[in-house]
C-alpha cells in the first residue's frame, strides 16, 4: 500500500505554479496542478510494458472504479486500488433543471429529429425518453 497519501487538507492547501505540477499519492496515482487552480487527478500505469496514462474527472467518472481496480490488483495489473483515498474528494456537479419546451419548439425537435442520420442509438434514445418520460440517465444505461 502507497505511503503518504494526500489528505483532504493536504490537496485543499495545494497552490498553482507558472507551470503544470505533479503531487504524487502512491502507486502511480497523482494530482495535477494547473497554473489556473485547477486540481486534476491522474493514473499512470503500465500494461504490457507500455506506459498509459488514465484521467479521473468527477463530472465525467461513470459507474464502479473501484471494482475495475480490485480486478487490476487480482490479475496483478497494479499493487492497489487508489479508489479509497479519493472518497469524498470527487463531487457530483450541480444540476439546474431546464424550463419546459414550447410546443412550437417540441414540433421542431422532433422535425430535425427525423432528419437526425448520424448514430441511430442516439434518435432511439431520444424517442424513447419522450414517450415513457424518463431521465436520459436511464435511458442510456437501459439494456
Amino acid at each position: 500500500m502507497p505511503e503518504n497519501l494526500l489528505t483532504d487538507a493536504k490537496i485543499k492547501s495545494v497552490k498553482p505554479a507558472d507551470r503544470d505540477w505533479k503531487l504524487s499519492d502512491g502507486g502511480g496515482l497523482f494530482l495535477l496542478v494547473k497554473p489556473t487552480g485547477g486540481k486534476l487527478w491522474r493514473w499512470k500505469y503500465r500494461l504490457q510494458g507500455k506506459e498509459n496514462l488514465f484521467v479521473l474527472q468527477a463530472f465525467h467518472v461513470k459507474g464502479d472504479l473501484s471494482a475495475i481496480f480490485e480486478f487490476a490488483v487480482v490479475w496483478g495489473l497494479v499493487e492497489a486500488n487508489p479508489i479509497p483515498s479519493l472518497r469524498g474528494l470527487l463531487r457530483a456537479p450541480l444540476s439546474e433543471s431546464k424550463a419546459a419546451m414550447t410546443k412550437e419548439q417540441i414540433q421542431k425537435f422532433y422535425q430535425e429529429l427525423r432528419r437526425y442520420r448520424d448514430y441511430p442509438e442516439t434518435s432511439l434514445c431520444l424517442r424513447l425518453i419522450a414517450l415513457t418520460a424518463c431521465r436520459p440517465g436511464e435511458a442510456a444505461d437501459a439494456e
